[in-house]
């Protein structure tokens, strides 16, 4: 038993060995003998076989982009600040996630942004509310 080198990833390889163990090419002494190591009938010119399908090559896939639904702040901006804006941002923020699973990314963008402004907007006026409430109520003590 002695070892060669794996033309593909230049990984040692036993001689006894049907497969390479890293790069799963088959054995330099099978591909060698003029056979095919998946059907034993005879390979091409190019060392590939007439009768056995080429094996699919995996392509790897893209990751989608992540896009931020804003769900725990709508959550919290409807529980504790303003109601209209905070139940339109909880219903926009559930439709960021159902748009990323049918692989709509630009829709879902715009949900994520429509949330955002929502969320800035509901903020804004229970600031604004509780301001103006604050000063009105501190001028009323004025006067009485």
């Amino acid at each position: 038993m002695s070892l060669v080198t794996c033309p593909d990833c230049g990984n040692m390889v036993s001689t006894s060995a049907s497969v390479c163990p890293k790069c799963g090419r088959p054995a330099v002494s099978r591909v060698s003998s003029g056979k095919c190591p998946d059907c034993g009938a005879p390979l091409n010119a190019n060392g590939t076989c007439t009768y056995c399908r080429p094996k699919p090559v995996p392509v790897p896939r893209e990751a989608p982009p992540k896009v931020p639904n804003h769900i725990v702040l709508s959550v919290l901006m409807t529980a504790f600040c303003c109601l209209p804006f905070g139940i339109a941002a909880v219903i926009s923020a559930t439709q960021v996630d159902a748009l990323l699973k049918s692989g709509e990314y630009e829709k879902a963008r715009a949900a994520s942004d429509r949330t955002k402004a929502l969320l800035i907007w509901g903020f804004v006026i229970t600031l604004l509310t509780y301001v103006s409430y604050g000063l009105m109520c501190g001028s009323l003590k004025k006067l009485f």
